[in-house]
């Protein structure tokens, strides 16, 4: 028998990022909805990504950091041009080493 499910869309609610501690991990709360009639029909949480989703990620990741030099130094940010030349991600134990970088460190969940 084929059944058919009360929902069309699975929509991100919540994301918890966390590049602080190793391995790092990003987390990702959904809920199972139906866009005709706006009700939710259950959550499920997802802690695997795709490369795309993973440098994607990184890519946030350098522009939040431009966004926050901006704030808190005189001179302004790194550019643009200095992160993709080897700036935020290549600190020694930065983020773009640790996060994405192995698939085998990312917890799968």
């Amino acid at each position: 028998m084929s059944r058919s499910s009360k929902f069309d869309r699975v929509v991100v609610g919540r994301v918890v990022i966390n590049v602080i501690e190793q391995p790092s991990s990003m987390t990702a709360e959904a809920a199972f909805v139906d866009t005709t009639t706006g009700a939710t029909h259950g959550q499920t949480t997802c802690r695997s990504w795709s490369v795309a989703t993973n440098a994607k990620l990184r890519e946030l990741l350098d522009l939040m950091s431009l966004d926050l030099e901006a704030t808190h130094f005189a001179d302004g940010p790194e550019t643009a041009s200095t992160i993709a030349g080897g700036g935020l991600n290549s600190v020694p134990q930065g983020l773009g080493e640790h996060f994405g970088a192995n698939e085998d460190d990312i917890p799968q969940g």
